[in-house]
């Protein structure tokens, strides 16, 4: 997960350098690089940068299609993104997963555990 700051004068999430130059290149990283969320403004940074994947969901990316029919995307850029997230899927096994029923039983205590702890200012 890429961070909120600047480098260099460039936001980390949606930066060329840190993500495909330093992150993938000199440090041989392979797997998926996600941003944090809503750390990201710039579809056509991204798409270029080696991110893969926005969180939490596709804002700067919002028009692609648009992006892409004016040249400002790639759609190899686009192509990379899908693999690199697929490739962590099937690495991850997620669609092997079974369902925890015991977990969903308990749903309304995980609720209730969450909303105390989240109130309590002595975890800030």
């Amino acid at each position: 997960m890429t961070s909120y700051n600047l480098l260099n004068g460039e936001w980390c999430g949606q930066s060329k350098t840190v993500i495909n130059d330093l992150l993938r290149g000199q440090l041989g990283f392979k797997w998926l690089v996600m941003t944090d969320w809503w750390s990201v403004d710039d579809g056509e940074k991204l798409a270029a940068s080696g991110q893969d994947l926005e969180m939490p969901m596709a804002i700067a990316l919002q028009n692609a299609g648009q992006l892409i029919n004016e040249g400002k995307v790639q759609v190899k850029d686009i192509d990379r993104m899908t693999r690199s997230i697929l490739r962590t899927c099937f690495a991850m096994r997620l669609g092997e997963r079974k369902k925890e029923p015991a977990f969903y039983a308990n749903f309304t205590n995980h609720e209730v555990t969450a909303l105390q702890t989240a109130r309590k200012e002595s975890c800030f």
